[in-house]
């Protein structure tokens, strides 16, 4: 289960915890862990930084994917066309 990797996240920003902070580190370190991708469904996988999850369903009823993409020609090829959208 991952939920709790994303939890961490939340946990640490609702306290207040410093960005240099244990339990922020401890977050980056799992997340990464995950090897997450984003994958279409062609199949192909998107080429990305990383993705980010901030998981405030306890506190917010709501969670935030964020996809990090190396750069503007990435973000264009698969992204554009769906942002132009929304």
């Amino acid at each position: 289960m991952v939920q709790p990797v994303f939890r961490l996240y939340a946990e640490a920003t609702a306290n207040g915890v410093s960005l240099s902070s244990e339990l922020f580190e401890q977050y980056y370190r799992e997340r990464d862990g995950l090897d997450l991708t984003v994958r279409l469904s062609s199949g192909e996988v998107v080429p990305m930084q990383c993705v980010h999850v901030e998981d405030f369903s306890v506190e917010l009823s709501e969670m935030q994917i964020i996809v990090a993409v190396a750069d503007w020609q990435t973000f264009v090829r698969y992204f554009e066309a769906e942002a132009d959208a929304i």
